[in-house]
């Protein structure tokens, strides 16, 4: 995400759980892509059983690792397999602490009363998408995650929307479905999509 570190790199790994994007990264030494996966974390420690050496996890990485899954799955909502948690016993065993990956998650509570009255204003089209959108001021593409995330659970919307803004040029769209809708789809049609 700093293409200031990026270009100090020469050496680069690409292992995801995004579909390849046209603008991706073209100058790779490794790729790995996997769509399948709940996260790249899943990936990552797939790959330990190939590697002839003995990996070294702190119970510290493992939590954060678990943390990763944790944020990738909305806390193992959604994209979850027995994959998934084969991966999170692994990391039990390396020493993750789930209820520390937890805490470390909390979120101040200015964020949450602001992404609930997003969410209290939700617009449902067609009685099967909901769309949100914060107009406050300029947000991050995590905030608009956590409601799409969020507005995705509620009773028959196959496919929730938050519409903000995340610089003062750009307007993001972070789109989220249970497996009812092809989302991806819909974000590349419209110049994005990071996830089917």
């Amino acid at each position: 995400m700093n293409e200031k570190v990026y270009k100090k790199i020469k050496n680069v790994a690409i292992i995801d759980h995004h579909r390849r994007s046209p603008a991706a990264i073209a100058d790779h030494k490794f790729l790995y892509i996997q769509p399948s996966a709940s996260s790249s974390v899943e990936l990552v420690v797939e790959m330990f059983e190939f590697i002839e050496k003995e990996i070294d996890v702190t119970p510290l990485e493992a939590t954060w690792m678990t943390m990763g899954i944790f944020v990738d799955t909305n806390n193992l909502l959604y994209r979850t397999t027995s994959r998934t948690f084969d991966v999170l016993s692994k990391l039990q065993v390396y020493g993750a602490d789930t209820a520390k990956a937890q805490r470390y998650l909390r979120e101040n509570l200015d964020e949450y009363i602001k992404r609930t009255k997003v969410i209290s204003e939700i617009e449902i089209i067609d009685e099967a998408y909901g769309v949100a959108v914060y107009e406050d001021d300029i947000c991050d593409r995590t905030f608009l995650a956590k409601i799409a995330d969020n507005a995705v659970t509620v009773n028959n919307i196959k496919a929730s929307f938050c519409i903000g803004r995340i610089d003062k040029k750009t307007v993001g769209i972070s789109a989220r479905s249970l497996n009812e809708e092809n989302v991806q789809v819909m974000m590349e049609k419209l110049g994005g999509g990071g996830h089917y």
